[in-house]
C-alpha cells in the first residue's frame, strides 16, 4: 500500500509494529488471532500508529496475537473520495480472505476475531463473506465500531447476512453523536449506490445501530452497544489518535481501551 491511495497488494507485508507486533511466523502458534482494521480516509503512517496504539493496549485481553490490518482507504481527495473507496474495501477483503483461507491450516486453524471501524467494518465483513463454509464455528467475534454500512446489511441475505451468522457474536457499537455518519455516510453512499448501480443507500449501523429492515431477523442478534448520548462520542473518538506527536496514546479517545477489551472477552460481555 502506498503512502496515499495505491492498489491493494495481493499478499500482505507484514510490518513490525508497537510493543505487541507478531511476525507471520509467530501467528503459526495462534490459537486465537485478532485482526483490528482501521477506516476510511486513514493513511498508511496514520494507520501504522494508531492500530499499533491500540494493539498495545489490547495487549491484556487475553488472546494470542492482535494484528492490524492497513488498507489504501484513504485517497488524495480526502473525504470527497468516499463514494469511489468501497471498491479498496471490496478488493482488500478479496485479497485478505484469499490468504486467510491459503494459510488457514499452516496457521493451526485458529479462531479468528474481527475489530474494525467505519469503512473498515465493509472490509472486514466481506472478508468474512469471502471464507467458505469450512470456516464456519471458526469466527469467534465481529466488532463493528462506527460501521460505515448499511443499518441493515446484517440481516439482508444480498448483504452481509452470511458474514454475521458466521460469527458467534457480532457487535455493534453506535453513537448518536457521530456527524459524520449522520450527513456524510448518507449523502456518500447515494452517491455510491448512484455510480454503482449493484450498491443500496441507506442510513449508517454506526449512527442509530442494527436494524432489521424488510428482512427477516438474525438468529443470533447483534450485541447492541450505543454509547451514550452524554459521551458525546465522535466518528473519530473509537481508536487512539494516529498523530505521532499526541502526549497520550489515549488522547481525545472517548472510547476506553478497557471497554474494548470488554468487546474481546466474550465471557465478560453480558447475554443477548
Amino acid at each position: 500500500m502506498s503512502r496515499v491511495g495505491g492498489a491493494v497488494r495481493s499478499r500482505p507485508e507484514f510490518i513490525p509494529i508497537g510493543e505487541s507486533s507478531c511476525s507471520e511466523a509467530d501467528l503459526s502458534a495462534a490459537k486465537d488471532i485478532v485482526f483490528l482494521i482501521h477506516g476510511f480516509n486513514v493513511s498508511r503512517d496514520e494507520g501504522i500508529v494508531s492500530l499499533s496504539r491500540l494493539a498495545d493496549g489490547l495487549a491484556t485481553s487475553g488472546r494470542d496475537a492482535l494484528v492490524g490490518v492497513l488498507w489504501p482507504g484513504d485517497s488524495y481527495f480526502g473525504p470527497l473520495g468516499y463514494s469511489f473507496e468501497g471498491v479498496d474495501a471490496d478488493d482488500t477483503a478479496s485479497s485478505f480472505s484469499a490468504y486467510i483461507r491459503e494459510t488457514w491450516d499452516r496457521l493451526s486453524k485458529p479462531t479468528l476475531s474481527f475489530t474494525a471501524h467505519s469503512k473498515g467494518c465493509r472490509v472486514a465483513l466481506e472478508t468474512i463473506k469471502g471464507l467458505p463454509r469450512t470456516f464456519d464455528g471458526s469466527i469467534d467475534q465481529i466488532c463493528l465500531m462506527a460501521g460505515a454500512v448499511d443499518d441493515t446489511c446484517l440481516s439482508n441475505p444480498a448483504v452481509y447476512r452470511q458474514a454475521a451468522t458466521k460469527a458467534k457474536r457480532v457487535t455493534v457499537m453506535s453513537s448518536v453523536n457521530d456527524k459524520v455518519l449522520r450527513f456524510a455516510y448518507p449523502a456518500g453512499d447515494l452517491l455510491q449506490a448512484f455510480i454503482y448501480a449493484d450498491d443500496i443507500a441507506g442510513s449508517a449501523l454506526g449512527y442509530k445501530g442494527y436494524r432489521d429492515g424488510t428482512f427477516t431477523h438474525l438468529d443470533k442478534t447483534p450485541l447492541e452497544i450505543p454509547i451514550p448520548d452524554s459521551r458525546k462520542q465522535r466518528h473519530g473518538d473509537y481508536l487512539p489518535p494516529s498523530d505521532p506527536s499526541s502526549t497520550s496514546p489515549n488522547e481525545n479517545q472517548n472510547l476506553t481501551l478497557e471497554e474494548m477489551q470488554r468487546t474481546l472477552c466474550i465471557d465478560n460481555l453480558p447475554t443477548t
